[in-house]
């Protein structure tokens, strides 16, 4: 019997990214909760804040400040998010004089904060957590992203988890019963949804590089912010499946399957073109009119004669070849900003499987 279009699609990436484990090593926790410390309210006190985890913190007083040190592991566009549970916060980037780059102050007790900043590669920064009215106390959760440039997002469906930081905040999917009662992502393993998501890292992909928010308020399961939110796989796949909350009874419409391309891009505020002429010399060509990204299909088929998809990303590069490959369904030895040659998606697929050609815009 032959595979539904929606079968088919999640076994593939399934497919690809089963092969893609071998020589990724040891998998990695998902991010993971600290607590902020006291005395941190000065710079020179700071709590340090990574890439790979979720802060929890709480202010005691009206003058009370939290600060927290971050220091930029690449060059590019680091998102970082406060989500609030009853108390009306401020958040504040500094830089490494404490000098104020950017704020976010939205009034409310609901109203999460949110800041996307250029930083610098080996830079430290510092994020400052301060009240802006008569109502504290309550906790706090304070995230800062991996930093991407326009055109180098890549966001891994086996293991967040690259070098020494997580390329995106798994932080409780571990727990997240989805649909199919699959976990969202648990790093490293096999049997989660993301194990299917190559669809879904590579629309978020491209809406981060295009620095996209969602055009409606969202609350971020993960950090209890609400606000509009960056795209990463998890906001990708609240969209996917119609939802501006996520709870332990809504969860399981979360799927790894696109529902329709169309919708996901308008919620970020794009459009899309899924029509283009499906070849690779064509995706290539459309990557300099689209830096942000190209997506494309591949298809092949198995030993039973069945489909199977795998997508990545294109984006444009300085190289001879005038673009790079972000595959997520590999590690970043052979995934992250690769040239064809020298990607994991040559290893599985020929130019020849190209079957669609993706732009957002």
């Amino acid at each position: 019997m032959k595979m539904t279009k929606r079968i088919a699609t999640m076994v593939a990436c399934a497919v690809m990214a089963a092969s893609s484990m071998v020589g990724m090593g040891a998998s990695a926790a998902n991010t993971t909760l600290l607590n902020e410390t006291e005395s941190n309210n000065t710079i020179q006190t700071a709590d340090n804040i990574t890439c790979n985890n979720v802060v929890s913190g709480r202010l005691s007083s009206s003058s009370d400040v939290d600060y927290f040190s971050y220091f930029a592991p690449a060059t590019g566009y680091v998102n970082i998010q406060l989500g609030l549970s009853g108390s009306d916060y401020k958040l504040t980037l500094l830089n490494n004089s404490g000098n104020t780059l950017a704020t976010s102050s939205n009034v409310g007790v609901t109203a999460g904060e949110s800041i996307r900043y250029y930083v610098n590669a080996n830079t430290l920064y510092y994020i400052k957590v301060s009240t802006q009215s008569t109502t504290y106390s309550s906790s706090y959760k304070l995230y800062a992203s991996y930093p991407y440039t326009t055109a180098n997002s890549w966001y891994p469906q086996i293991d967040a988890v690259s070098g020494s930081y997580e390329r995106w905040n798994t932080y409780k999917l571990d727990t997240l019963t989805t649909s199919g009662s699959k976990k969202f992502m648990i790093n490293g393993e096999k049997g989660d949804l993301m194990y299917q998501g190559c669809a879904l890292a590579c629309i978020a992909m491209v809406l981060n590089n295009q620095g996209a928010k969602t055009t409606y308020n969202i609350t971020d399961y993960r950090t209890g912010y609400y606000g509009k939110a960056y795209a990463d796989p998890f906001t990708v796949a609240m969209v996917n499946a119609g939802l501006t909350s996520v709870t332990s009874s809504n969860s399981t419409s979360l799927a790894a399957y696109i529902n329709n391309w169309g919708t996901i891009a308008s919620a970020f505020g794009k459009t899309v073109n899924n029509s283009h002429t499906a070849t690779w010399d064509n995706a290539v060509n459309l990557v300099s009119s689209n830096p942000n990204g190209v997506i494309v299909k591949f298809i092949k088929k198995d030993s039973k004669g069945n489909d199977v998809p795998h997508y990545v990303v294109l984006t444009k590069s300085s190289n001879s070849a005038g673009y790079v490959i972000y595959d997520p369904g590999t590690n970043g030895a052979s995934g992250n900003g690769k040239t064809w040659e020298n990607s994991y998606t040559k290893n599985n697929y020929t130019q020849s499987q190209v079957k669609q050609v993706i732009t957002i815009s």
